[in-house]
């Protein structure tokens, strides 16, 4: 059995510093450097009007990855590797104007293409697999189905000062990667995905002290994730929120 305790310790404070400007906003972390995180730190300022995006067939939006690495976790006796967790940083663009949005800095219209996002994104997949029965019109491998947070699922949590947008994607078994959405302008937001891998079940006396370890993990990280929004940004989100 494998407990938070039994793991190495990872000191974020002492490891490199990642900066990133985006349309006005700020977003600084820092990843360990441990041979499989990149950990190199820098500083980068982005034009969100160049070709930095890959367009999303389905839902239509253009995702630019930020950051995409991997965290370590090590057995502080033997130090063999028990796991790890991916974390990826992405700026979307939304296709407001497609979508007869106005601005995703307003919650009820993020909250709606958040869940929208992940509704296209599955659904298919699981209208074929639901198609699927077997003579008794039971259906065929329902295992595979894929689960995605709906807009009441969508939770709201504070993370150094800011709103973010919190909910799930993936597989009801195998995998689930647990997202952070903030809106930073009209039709811009950050994206913060983590996945934890590669702990066998086994390690665990149960799911929930396995699922209170993943988000031990997760909020440690988050910890040292700042983004700063321009007064712009924060004064659209207000005015909105006012007029409720």
């Amino acid at each position: 059995m494998v407990k938070y305790e039994d793991l190495s310790y990872i000191d974020y404070s002492a490891s490199p510093i990642t900066f990133f400007e985006m349309s006005g906003a700020r977003l600084i972390f820092r990843l360990p450097e441990d041979g499989s995180s990149k950990g190199e730190g820098g500083s980068q300022s982005l034009d969100v009007d160049s070709d930095i995006y890959e367009r999303d067939s389905v839902t239509g939006a253009q995702v630019a990855v930020l950051s995409d690495n991997n965290i370590n976790y090590f057995d502080k006796v033997t130090l063999t590797r028990v796991g790890r967790m991916n974390v990826n940083f992405a700026l979307i663009r939304v296709p407001l104007k497609d979508r007869g949005l106005t601005s995703i800095l307003n919650k009820p219209e993020f909250r709606w293409w958040q869940s929208q996002y992940f509704y296209e994104s599955y659904e298919p997949e699981n209208e074929d697999i639901r198609k699927s029965f077997d003579d008794e019109g039971r259906v065929i491998r329902n295992e595979d189905l894929y689960i995605y947070s709906c807009i009441e699922d969508i939770e709201e949590v504070e993370l150094h000062g800011v709103t973010f947008f919190r909910g799930l994607e993936g597989h009801h078994e195998t995998w689930l990667t647990h997202w952070f959405n903030a809106p930073i302008a009209d039709e811009f937001y950050l994206s913060i995905r983590m996945r934890v891998l590669g702990f066998r079940d086994d390690y665990f006396d149960s799911k929930e002290s396995q699922k209170n370890m993943y988000e031990r993990l997760m909020q440690d990280f988050l910890e040292h994730v700042s983004l700063k929004l321009t007064p712009e940004a924060i004064e659209k989100i207000q005015r909105y929120n006012n007029a409720k």
